[in-house]
């Protein structure tokens, strides 16, 4: 079973959103999330970021979740929670402003190949329970969503008051740092065309690179 949703809109840019996933400081102290391994061991490639993480979550009780950050603004989890497998992900889509708008899913597997075969009420409540299970996850996600969102409206972070606690945030903040980007306009300007435009119209364009 598979449910999706567009879950929020905050103003600012994708990258800084993602970051709370490594923000574990804030995962404990604003979600009320207990570790019960704290994550130390992180596979950072050029693209993404992986790891795991043991952990109770308020409502859905122990999980362990295998998390991989995919650039700056997409993130999946495979999950064991309450005995199920689960899986979720949420992705950001820049926009004007700048706007980041949010779309989640979450997804489960099926009972089994057996449930074909069994009586026409077990089916029924199977499908029931799966459904619950990921509308629960759901839900939890959206309440993260309604958690954060104030925080996002008025926060400023700078990299040197974090603590040695903030390890992890530090290790993504450097990881987007470095991303790899390209500028898409880069084809069209050219010297002519900036040495024939007007120059009260078009000033004089500067790509910065640094993104923190």
């Amino acid at each position: 079973d598979l449910y999706a949703c567009r879950a929020a809109e905050v103003p600012m840019d994708p990258f800084m959103l993602y970051s709370n996933t490594l923000d574990l400081q804030h995962l404990i102290s604003l979600h009320q999330v207990t570790f019960d391994q704290f994550p130390e061991d992180f596979d950072v490639t050029e693209r993404t970021i992986a790891y795991s993480q043991d952990m109770t979550i308020p409502r859905l009780g122990r999980s362990k979740q295998d998390v991989k950050l995919h650039g700056t603004n997409c993130i999946s989890l495979c999950s064991d929670i309450r005995g199920r497998q689960t899986f979720m992900m949420s992705a950001g889509l820049v926009t004007v402003g700048p706007l980041t708008k949010t779309f989640n899913i979450s997804a489960t597997l099926k009972t089994g190949s057996s449930l074909a075969e069994r009586k026409p009420a077990s089916r029924h409540l199977d499908k029931l329970l799966v459904k619950l299970h990921v509308r629960a996850v759901d839900a939890f996600g959206k309440k993260l969503n309604e958690e954060d969102e104030p925080i996002f409206r008025t926060i400023s972070p700078r990299m040197d008051v974090l603590t040695e606690r903030d390890s992890a945030l530090s290790l993504y903040f450097n990881f987007a740092r470095n991303y790899p980007r390209s500028n898409i306009a880069e084809d069209l300007i050219c010297n002519d065309y900036m040495e024939n435009a007007p120059a009260k119209r078009i000033p004089a364009i500067t790509i910065h690179n640094d993104i923190v």
